[in-house]
């Protein structure tokens, strides 16, 4: 392990909070590994971590931040996801098999799943949309976080750039009936955010599919709807 690592590690320990590290438990289902150090002090860390590694190249960024998503730790892949997304302007297509590999080896709840694809990977789409493609088999994967990761990574594209709808209901109609309760939330939420500029085509997807939409796609879809809306969808 490099020095930068072993010296951005020793800092978070510094900065561990065993208050914040027992409340951060109660967010997940599944156990987590936390040092227990608070949002924005991770990001402040990175921030002026990131300073002493911002002229070595994209691929040998990428490199210390698998390492530091290798600790397992959630605060290491937090800083880890920020240095790989500050090199977006560098992306290139062949960049959508690494993330591919991140996504299954690293991510291992909702939290990571939504930070990574919400930022890295949907930076990636949003620049080079033809990935959608490569990315749809995703939808189908046995690793749930994977099959969140395909609807969670058209958040940003969509809010950007109204040529991602068709994707956006596409991959929801991949997920239609996922059993797991966090894929549920994620195309959910991705078809809630969509529903701000798409209200109308959003409206009628969820008509067109509620009766084998599970409850809680459903309400996360149609949570900013007007109450007309809201209440057509929920008639039996």
């Amino acid at each position: 392990m490099s020095e930068i690592i072993t010296a951005i590690q020793k800092e978070l320990e510094k900065n561990v909070s065993a208050q914040y590290k027992k409340s951060v438990q109660r967010f997940f289902t599944e156990p987590i590994q936390s040092r227990g150090v608070n949002w924005p002090t991770l990001r402040k860390i990175s921030r002026e971590w990131y300073k002493q590694v911002k002229y070595q190249s994209k691929d040998e960024v990428f490199t210390l931040a698998k390492e530091l998503l290798s600790s397992g730790y959630m605060d290491d892949s937090i800083i880890a996801f920020d240095w790989i997304h500050r090199r977006k302007s560098e992306y290139t297509t062949s960049d959508l098999a690494v993330f591919s590999e991140i996504i299954d080896t690293y991510v291992t709840n909702w939290a990571l799943c939504d930070d990574f694809c919400t930022h890295a990977v949907g930076e990636l789409l949003l620049r080079y949309p033809t990935l959608f493609c490569e990315m749809r088999p995703w939808a189908a994967d046995s690793n749930k976080w994977k099959r969140r990761a395909a609807s969670v990574s058209l958040i940003l594209p969509i809010r950007k750039d109204p040529a991602y709808l068709p994707m956006v209901l596409k991959t929801a109609s991949s997920l239609l009936t996922d059993p797991e309760d966090m894929v549920q939330k994620g195309y959910g939420w991705m078809l809630k955010v969509a529903s701000k500029r798409f209200q109308a085509q959003v409206f009628t997807f969820v008509m067109d599919n509620k009766a084998d939409m599970p409850r809680t796609a459903l309400r996360y879809a149609i949570e900013k709807m007007p109450r007309e809306m809201k209440q057509e969808v929920m008639k039996k």
